[in-house]
């Protein structure tokens, strides 16, 4: 019991305080229980280094696709959708994607990933407004991902990866 008469704790209590760029994210360690503090921490308290919860990833935006990175700045757009390529496999629920558009950047969360066979796959499960709010129907968004070039081929390959956000 320390002189304030309180009991000690006997686990450890970890506080996020930070993420840092890089694969650590810094934490407080509070523990009044001085049978686990190890040698080089001073008091109760101690700051160590642990594994950062979720990846960031950079997903780009050509210039002429500004319209699409406003809609996900102005929460229209709720889903993001790549080619489910190896590259894009990795992404996990939790991890941040880095949203880039020329100098523009903005982080969002992932909340939920899925992968889809085809678009027609995608669209049922996921209204096509949510994807892509400016299309009108799922046959004018086929059409705008189609034009992207070399996209029709990967989507046949890979299938589609969609990232809600």
């Amino acid at each position: 019991m320390d002189p304030r008469g309180i009991e000690p704790r006997r686990s450890w209590i970890a506080i996020l305080i930070r993420h840092q760029a890089g694969p650590t994210a810094q934490f407080i360690l509070l523990t009044s229980d001085k049978e686990k503090l190890k040698k080089g921490y001073n008091g109760s308290m101690a700051i160590m280094n642990a594994k950062k919860i979720g990846k960031e990833w950079i997903l780009r935006f050509r210039a002429t696709d500004k319209d699409n990175f406003l809609e996900i700045r102005n929460g229209v757009k709720v889903v993001e959708t790549r080619a489910a390529t190896p590259k894009y496999r990795g992404v996990k629920k939790g991890d941040v994607l880095v949203i880039v558009c020329g100098r523009d950047r903005l982080k969002k969360s992932v909340r939920c990933v899925s992968v889809f066979s085809s678009i027609g796959a995608m669209t049922k499960a996921i209204p096509h407004k949510k994807i892509m709010p400016s299309a009108s129907s799922v046959a004018e968004m086929r059409k705008v991902y189609y034009g992207y070039p070399g996209y029709r081929e990967k989507l046949k390959k890979y299938g589609v990866i969609a990232f809600e956000i």
